[in-house]
């Protein structure tokens, strides 16, 4: 059975990983069955091509339920009722909508709203007719930035989009008379809100009850990243299987006692640790941690209940069957991967081992084991592992186990009776809290707590998946020394190498706003940092997980055009998380605490053959920041670029009169996203660039790029390229040519 599972599982995965580089078409199936009718182990390829051909019609499927281009921007009535749970505050609120109807006939079942200032709460299983302006599933397209368009896909969520808060269609409905019962996730979010909602620790109690992770802090997220001890924050399948030993312990004991019972007390305690188990893993949504546990503990149960013997690895891969059937795109989810491959850690280092070793130890084994193990997905997949979680782990998987998630639950059982005896039991939870974050907190204090370090090569990653089994092998066995040899490739990355007078410049894909990295031979600059969100930056969401997935450590230079928010929201996160050695500004407050050296006209460096040179503001000065932006023009003898922030004609002007002979480039980043007060005629005439490289956000509210600005680049004879479109475009200036390649071209979706 594990063979056969394994090979299905590979078919889904071969596929998913392998369509954009070649075409797994009719042809290619068909010399694999064939292939298959010859071979001696053709079962397997048979369950191979099964693994492939449930992947493609369950992508047909869902791709069903995605919403048409042509609807995209209008004004659509739908009823629905509002499913999950609401995230928010009174003056904005984000919601998913189970599409019930439409006044359109293709239309997805499932989408995702923004609604501003909604006339009342919203809460799940209302039932709502909306106006709602929606767009296809789009999300930033750059090297390490999350997959936003994949999981949407993989939640079949067919469109975001907003609600029109003035339409008068809007109106909450009634359902067989009266509102649908709200979800009871819902009802134990309230009741934590009400009971602890002052407490610093509510946002940790809310994961740990419910799986909701929206209200955990900021910083306490990044002290649980530092420490590895993230995996205990959310409802994971630890807490499930602590939940069903908890259950079956006091049921078996509970029910001994009465005689006249005709099922026997384990059968009982089962079935009871399926329910209780089953309830915990709705409560926290049923995600893939979950979904793991809760079918490998349903499995044990029913063995109990039909007196059969369950292998443990034959469960965890019934398992992970029941989920890629369930929904096969799951195995693109880093969770799935990362829960599974624990598991199987724990197992492969606590069974068959001859000489037993006491219970501290073992748990210490466990948590090294488990780090050496699992850190060829974690590069893989964050770029980043921490040294120091076995030794955190250590002390704080006990201490949330066995102290902080029996009392949280005790605590909420209570509060459904008493809010005095609830809140005398979370007294206790808070004093688990506190050493917990102390601990942790002393030991994010050392700087080499996280190591950053990122390596595409997948072989690699398998040889040194393949290098921590050889060296998690029993002691005395010959040959462990391998494993250190097979980890050496992942872990000892080399950059790709860019050539004195060569240079590589990527325009990110931030949506509306600008951020730009340049690479030289042993530098890096970045141009602007993308804009500032309520829930956080592009400086954190794009910038930072482009420069470590490329393993550039340090920033020679950040440059910030002007101080509007979609240029300079993202420079606090990279100043906090990156070295950066000068920034340079034409508003000096933009640095906040950090020193700030105003760019003018004149300022000129050179590095590894690579001339940067700062064309503008000089003296004249205009009353708009748009026109005081910083102009740079970097050269070399293997080409040039300019980037102008976002001068508009009259800046454009001023340069022209006074720089004509410097302005001429072979790429130019378009001014001001494409807007029509910028790229005038005789502007563009003196660049004369080859390729306009567009950073504007997907179907943004300004309607960048303006169409007459597109017009009058083709007039002028230049290939103009849209972010929001291509995704990251990156451009090497080479000795011998110009290279211009877009991210989305190479991570083409297979479903």
């Amino acid at each position: 059975m594990v063979k056969r599972i394994t090979a299905f599982v590979l078919g889904i995965v071969v596929y998913l990983t392998g369509c954009h580089v070649i075409h797994l078409n009719s042809w290619f199936i068909a010399v694999v069955f064939a292939i298959g009718l010859f071979c001696c182990m053709r079962r397997y390829v048979f369950f191979f091509l099964a693994g492939m051909v449930w992947v493609v019609s369950w992508s047909i499927w869902q791709s069903a339920g995605q919403l048409p281009s042509a609807l995209e921007g209008q004004d659509i009535n739908v009823r629905g009722i509002v499913t999950g749970l609401p995230v928010g505050d009174k003056s904005r609120i984000k919601f998913d909508l189970k599409v019930l109807s439409s006044e359109q006939s293709a239309f997805p079942d499932k989408i995702r709203l923004n609604w501003y200032h909604p006339p009342e709460a919203i809460r799940t299983g209302q039932y709502w007719q909306l106006t709602v302006r929606l767009k296809k599933p789009h999300g930033y397209s750059n090297p390490g930035s999350f997959n936003y368009e994949q999981w949407l896909f993989i939640q079949g969520i067919g469109a975001t989009g907003y609600v029109r808060s003035r339409s008068p269609e809007i109106q909450l409905l009634a359902l067989n008379n009266k509102i649908v019962s709200v979800d009871w996730r819902q009802y134990f979010q309230a009741l934590l809100t009400k009971q602890i909602g002052h407490s610093p620790y509510y946002g940790i109690a809310e994961a740990l009850v419910m799986g909701f992770k929206g209200d955990i802090t900021a910083e306490q997220w990044q002290l649980f990243k530092k420490t590895g001890t993230i995996h205990l924050m959310v409802i994971s399948g630890l807490h499930i299987g602590l939940i069903g030993a908890i259950v079956y312990f006091i049921v078996l004991k509970g029910v001994t006692v009465f005689t006249c019972l005709s099922a026997s007390p384990p059968r009982i305690a089962a079935l009871v640790t399926i329910v209780a188990a089953t309830s915990y893993a709705a409560l926290a949504g049923f995600t893939i941690p979950t979904q793991r546990a809760l079918i490998m503990l349903v499995a044990v149960m029913l063995s109990v209940i039909w007196q059969r013997h369950s292998g443990t690895f034959r469960v965890l891969f019934l398992a992970l069957l029941v989920i890629v059937m369930i929904n096969p795109l799951s195995t693109l989810s880093p969770g799935l991967w990362l829960s599974f491959l624990a598991v199987w850690l724990i197992q492969y280092v606590v069974t068959a081992r001859l000489k037993p070793v006491g219970y501290g130890l073992s748990a210490l084994k466990v948590h090294f084991v488990l780090m050496i193990g699992l850190m060829p997905l974690l590069i893989a997949f964050f770029q980043q592992f921490s040294l120091l979680s076995p030794i955190a782990n250590f002390v704080a998987v006990p201490l949330v186990t066995f102290w902080i998630v029996p009392l949280l639950l005790l605590f909420v059982i209570t509060s459904l009776f008493s809010d005095t005896l609830g809140l005398f039991v979370f007294n206790f939870v808070e004093v688990g809290f506190d050493f917990l974050l102390t601990w942790l907190s002393a030991l994010a204090q050392h700087d080499f707590s996280v190591v950053h370090l990122a390596n595409p090569n997948p072989v690699y990653w398998i040889l040194a998946i393949l290098g921590a089994m050889v060296l998690m092998m029993p002691r005395g066995l010959s040959n462990r020394w391998l494993g250190a040899v097979f980890l050496g490739p992942l872990l000892w990355s080399v950059p790709e190498k860019i050539n004195r007078d060569e240079y590589r410049l990527t325009l990110l894909d931030v949506g509306q706003g600008l951020s730009v990295v340049v690479q030289t031979a042993t530098h890096v600059l970045i141009y602007d940092t993308g804009a500032r969100f309520s829930s956080g930056d592009i400086g954190e969401r794009v910038v930072i997980p482009f420069l470590r997935v490329n393993n550039l450590k340090d920033i020679d230079v950040l440059m910030v055009s002007h101080s509007d928010n979609d240029h300079s929201g993202g420079v606090q996160s990279i100043v906090n998380a990156m070295a950066v050695k000068s920034i340079i500004a034409s508003d000096p407050k933009v640095g906040r605490s950090h020193q700030v050296s105003v760019c003018q006209q004149g300022q000129q460096w050179q590095w590894d053959g690579v001339t940067f040179s700062v064309l503008s503001p000089g003296i004249k000065q205009f009353s708009s920041r748009n026109n005081n932006s910083c102009v740079l023009k970097i050269s070399s003898p293997s080409g040039s670029v300019l980037l102008p922030g976002d001068i508009e004609f009259q800046r454009e002007a001023f340069l022209t009169k006074q720089h004509r002979e410097q302005l001429k480039v072979d790429v130019l980043i378009a001014p001001h996203h494409g807007s029509n007060t910028s790229s005038s005629g005789e502007f563009l005439s003196a660049v004369s660039p080859r390729w306009v490289l567009i950073p504007a956000g997907y179907r943004n509210r300004f309607k960048l790029p303006r169409t007459e600005v597109l017009e009058r680049y083709h007039r002028y004879g230049i290939r103009a390229f849209n972010v929001s479109k291509t995704g990251a475009l990156t451009v090497d200036f080479r000795a011998d040519k110009l290279d211009l390649s877009a991210y989305r071209d190479h991570q083409k979706r297979c479903y």
